[in-house]
């Protein structure tokens, strides 16, 4: 896989996942029969070496066995969802950190295919700008 933007290979953060999330997601994947994609929220610590993923957050999709998407009334859909859960300013502040994009590989390894690297990259266009961005494929 390509990395999008500068690569340091000697670079090696730490990944710390809230246990909540993490198993928020091993149920969607455990009770779908087709693929689901969602996003988690990251914050990075100063020195930039941890990232903390947390929150789950599922958007509208169209899903099948081997792809999933949403396309950008979707999108809308979600934001005036949230701001109706969470309110404007703790909307703006999940927007803000929303990076971290998963989806499962049903019945296939999770490894990237074609249309992950397309839709990630589609989905770094709308990524907020500075942070690092994360794909995460279960299965």
């Amino acid at each position: 896989m390509t990395p999008i933007g500068k690569f340091n290979s000697s670079f090696k953060p730490t990944i710390v996942y809230d246990y909540l999330a993490l198993e928020k997601a091993k149920y969607l994947v455990s009770k779908m029969d087709k693929e689901i994609q969602w996003f988690h929220r990251m914050d990075v610590s100063k020195d930039r070496s941890t990232y903390y993923v947390y929150d789950l957050i599922i958007p509208q999709q169209e899903v099948s066995l081997t792809e999933t998407n949403s396309d950008s009334s979707m999108m809308l859909n979600l934001y005036k969802d949230l701001v109706k859960e969470r309110g404007a300013e703790e909307t703006n502040a999940t927007l803000g950190n929303m990076v971290v994009w998963c989806h499962s590989h049903h019945t296939m390894a999770p490894n990237p295919s074609g249309q992950d690297n397309k839709q990630f990259k589609e989905f770094n266009t709308t990524f907020p700008e500075g942070l690092p961005r994360l794909m995460l494929i279960f299965n």
